[in-house]
């Protein structure tokens, strides 16, 4: 359906928050339906991405409950 996912560390996107990453529609807009719902994710950044069989894979620096990943 085209688009681009884009990952890192964000502050605010087109007046939104995001969190760790955000996925764009081919007109280069925000889609607000794409939640990468991180639970009790508390910083971050996403330093590379893959798709692949329609699943999206991130790699990068997680902090959540206290613990980094």
């Amino acid at each position: 359906s085209g688009g681009w996912y884009v990952g890192g560390s964000f502050l605010s996107v087109n007046g939104s928050s995001p969190q760790l990453v955000i996925r764009l529609e081919p007109d280069g807009s925000l889609d607000t339906s794409f939640n990468a719902n991180f639970g009790t994710y508390q910083s971050g950044e996403v330093q590379t991405l893959a798709v692949s069989n329609g699943q999206l894979f991130l790699g990068g620096t997680f902090m959540m409950n206290a613990n980094s990943y």
